[in-house]
């Protein structure tokens, strides 16, 4: 009879699985077994987390730094040719990466709260508690690089500042404004068209305050109404300009968050790295060569104290050295 080519295929496979070869069965096994470990709740778990990665190539920043400062920096340092090269690449390359690192988060922390209060957009998410933490954990918000308050991305702002989503509509979009220290009536003062629209709107739903009145509280009562009762044709206009990617309130944002990196660059590179870098390496350069300079006159000086001790006899250190000068020119 003859044996197809699928049964004798499989007829292979199950023999090799019998035979447990090393390659197959042995090392998905011990793959396994570190698997399951590191899915428990253990020390490889633990681990795992500072070390994994987080989206696509990422490295988490724990990680990142203990590469950057010890394995790059620190291997640099350690075979550097000589003191002073160490020196140089301790100061420069560490200046350098730790203002690129540590320096341009904080100040677009800074530019995103500056903007906030010119323009009453919120442009930044603050930590839970935040709010009435000590000034000390507030400034250490701003300070820290990888967390504490967080810049909004663009995905972020199309989420916070669109109606769609939200379970009280565009009331929602106010409160997170006035949550995130903003300032609506603010955004209206500053935006006349879209003021103009939020008008027609809010008009529309039979509000308590009229709107040349009404602060924040009563446009998140009057929306809120609004959004769970039958909309008026004026509303749903409204919702259909604040569902799209890029509403007014969107663009606005985007605008002013895209332009943080720019700054922050701008003032980074040229400023810091262009120039007050610069000049700390040239007066450290200075520095080196004058102590250097120093060190091997006093050096030649004490060669000459002892070939010639009666030159130097009962003479300070001063004295002795502005005589030795005097000989050596």
């Amino acid at each position: 009879m003859k044996v197809s080519n699928s049964t004798q295929f499989n007829n292979s496979m199950l023999a090799a699985q019998n035979k447990k070869v090393s390659f197959g069965a042995g090392r998905a096994s011990v793959a396994e077994a570190i698997g399951n470990a590191v899915k428990n709740d253990g020390f490889l778990s633990r681990f795992n987390k500072h070390v994994e990665f987080n989206d696509g190539y990422d490295l988490p920043y724990s990680v990142f730094l203990t590469v950057l400062f010890g394995a790059v920096l620190g291997c640099r340092a350690i075979f550097a040719r000589d003191k002073d090269e160490r020196r140089e690449i301790l100061t420069r390359d560490s200046i350098t990466v730790g203002t690129l690192i540590f320096a341009r988060p904080p100040l677009k922390k800074v530019f995103a709260a500056l903007s906030k209060n010119k323009t009453g957009l919120a442009l930044a998410i603050k930590p839970a508690g935040h709010k009435d933490a000590s000034i000390f954990s507030k400034v250490f918000d701003y300070l820290k690089p990888n967390s504490g308050i967080k810049v909004m991305t663009s995905a972020d702002i199309v989420s916070k500042y669109n109606v769609n989503g939200y379970k009280n509509g565009f009331a929602d979009v106010i409160n997170f404004i006035q949550k995130e220290d903003g300032n609506f009536e603010k955004i209206l003062k500053k935006n006349p068209k879209f003021k103009e629209s939020v008008k027609k709107a809010y008009d529309s739903l039979n509000p308590k305050v009229k709107f040349e009145d009404a602060k924040a509280a009563d446009f998140i009562e009057t929306f809120t109404n609004g959004h769970k009762a039958t909309h008026t044709k004026e509303l749903d206009e409204f919702y259909k300009l604040m569902n799209g990617k890029d509403n007014p309130l969107v663009k606005k944002a985007k605008t002013i968050n895209s332009s943080f990196d720019f700054v922050t660059t701008l003032i980074i590179v040229p400023v810091l790295l262009g120039v007050a870098l610069p000049k700390l390496l040239e007066k450290q350069m200075k520095d080196s060569r004058k102590a250097a300079a120093a060190q091997e006159a006093q050096d030649a000086m004490q060669a000459v104290k002892i070939a010639n001790p009666s030159l130097f006899m009962g003479l300070s250190n001063s004295q002795a050295f502005k005589s030795f000068e005097t000989i050596a020119k």
